[in-house]
């Protein structure tokens, strides 16, 4: 009989046998999904943040931002220094022959009375700001007044804040209104409130802007455009392609969450190892007879390497499973805020994939010892055991 169909027939009965070893099974089943669980939930965390990173941003569109100060908060390109980059090769022209930019700030405040986060973000938009923004639009309420101590909330940000439209939020040294909910394609945007970029300025005494979002002729116009502008003797700022630009400044707390997750799952992956290589252990003892009569027969030791192995391999993927499902049901699209935006947790394919291939590697090294044991067990040895 070919070695194959050896470790077919001995896989077959070993996991045919697994009642007889139930307690075991739900051992290894245990441990593997608590891996996978905490692995994937995570991982999730890492994936949704990366989504709305990159959903944020289109391939035609470039941030300028000041080159020595972070923009986040605070203006750090003068007005003056507006006009001139509006003037920079390969940025769009609108059918007026406008150049399609917006100048934009950003300004922290505290929430209102009764809402326990230690700040929410506003964006300061001008008139363009929407037009460069195609999944922008108010989907409750109406929009702002430029000039009026008004606000947009995005939805997310209201789902976790709990704002709803006639609410007053904290502006400098006034009480600025909510006048309507907007939806922006669950950008990073939608986690913040936007108001008009002039009013906002004005009441917070900004003397400049924070960046300025143009829209490109072309994704291939970028590097001339960049170019342009760092060697300008009389400005003092970089450009960035939008996604990149998102992606860098989410970087730390993908770092984070990708270390936390990796960490998280190889220490829980040491244990449930090391308890996996015991257990199979008792189950190639429990199986001496077995294993015995198959090696008096004629079977070589490869299938019955293979079928502790296989055992091995089939309840890790089955925990793997239960994890997941698990992950998925808790986990999946549930909101989470930190210091770069509210996003949805999100169990990608990627993420599913890497659980799986991470619990099946878990397994075989798991089962190596055991199935290693089990092919060298003498014959005479595992009569003598059973």
């Amino acid at each position: 009989m070919a070695a194959w169909t050896q470790s077919l027939t001995l896989a077959h009965i070993g996991l045919t046998g697994w009642r007889t070893r139930v307690g075991t099974s739900i051992v290894i089943i245990v441990g593997m999904s608590c891996v996978v669980g905490v692995l994937a939930s995570a991982l999730a965390v890492h994936a949704g943040m990366m989504r709305m990173a990159t959903g944020t941003g289109d391939p035609s569109q470039a941030i300028v931002v000041g080159a020595k100060s972070p923009p986040e908060f605070g203006g750090v390109i003068a007005r003056s220094d507006v006009t001139i980059i509006l003037n920079a090769p390969g940025i769009a022209r609108g059918p007026s022959g406008s150049a399609l930019a917006d100048a934009e700030v950003r300004y922290r405040t505290y929430p209102p009375d009764g809402i326990y986060w230690q700040g929410i973000s506003i964006t300061g938009i001008g008139a363009a700001g929407i037009d460069l923004r195609p999944n922008f639009r108010v989907v409750a309420g109406r929009m702002f007044k430029p000039g009026l101590h008004e606000l947009l909330i995005g939805r997310s940000a209201q789902q976790v804040y709990g704002l709803k439209i006639g609410d007053a939020v904290p502006v400098a040294s006034g009480q600025w209104l909510i006048v309507g909910v907007f939806s922006s394609g669950g950008d990073l945007l939608e986690s913040q409130l936007v108001t008009d970029a002039v009013t906002l300025m004005t009441s917070t005494r900004m003397l400049g802007y924070g960046n300025v979002l143009v829209r490109l002729q072309s994704p291939q116009v970028f590097d001339p455009f960049k170019r342009w502008l760092t060697t300008n003797p009389a400005l003092q700022v970089s450009a960035e392609r939008q996604a990149q630009y998102y992606i860098r400044s989410a970087g730390f707390w993908l770092n984070y969450f990708n270390f936390f997750a990796y960490f998280a799952g190889a220490v829980m992956s040491i244990g449930a190892l090391f308890g996996s290589i015991n257990l199979l252990y008792g189950v190639v003892s429990a199986r001496g007879l077995e294993i015995a009569t198959f090696r008096a027969l004629g079977y070589r030791a490869l299938p019955v390497a293979a079928s502790v192995v296989a055992e091995a391999a089939l309840l890790a993927i089955i925990g793997a499973i239960i994890g997941l499902s698990v992950a998925w049901v808790v986990f999946d699209g549930r909101q989470m805020v930190n210091g770069f935006g509210i996003f949805s947790l999100f169990l990608s394919a990627q993420v599913v994939a890497l659980c799986l291939g991470w619990v099946i590697v878990l397994a075989l090294v798991g089962a190596l010892p055991p199935a290693l044991r089990a092919a060298r067990l003498p014959v005479s040895e595992a009569l003598r055991a059973s």
